[in-house]
């Protein structure tokens, strides 16, 4: 199972804005695009603030891949456990400095479900939203 997202927004959000690129090199900290996290996990795991948004490059993304340890490479229950008050958002290319210029469009963002590369959805739970309060998903 895929899911293509350009938006899930789960509160009005107006903190902190953690960047999230595929192509980044690792050991970022999520703070400029220029230093992105990896794996949409480890800015997950970061956002624990009520209010942050975590922008996300296009490309694909899988819910076994983090580097902070967070998650078990091939877990099949691995999930992307939304956060209430945190606002997720996909269709950047890597460079905008205002979410008004992500073109959703033309920047795919794909969650993934197909951990082992074989043609078919692996995980149980690809997203959870669990009392995260007011759900919007795929935004644009």
């Amino acid at each position: 199972m895929a899911v293509l997202f350009v938006g899930i927004q789960c509160a009005i959000a107006s903190g902190a804005v953690i960047y999230v690129d595929v192509d980044a090199s690792p050991g970022g900290d999520g703070t400029t695009w220029g230093t992105a996290y990896k794996y949409l996990q480890d800015a997950l795991a970061d956002a624990n603030v009520s209010s942050d948004d975590i922008w996300v490059a296009e490309g694909t993304y899988k819910p076994d891949e983090d580097e902070g340890g967070n998650v078990t490479l091939n877990d099949r229950y691995a999930t992307f456990q939304l956060i209430n008050g945190v606002a997720l958002y996909g269709g950047f290319a890597g460079n905008e400095i205002s979410r008004s210029q992500r073109n959703w469009m033309g920047n795919e963002t794909i969650l993934e479900g197909d951990i082992d590369n074989d043609g078919d959805s692996d995980t149980t739970h690809l997203v959870k939203a669990t009392d995260v309060g007011q759900t919007t998903p795929f935004m644009g």
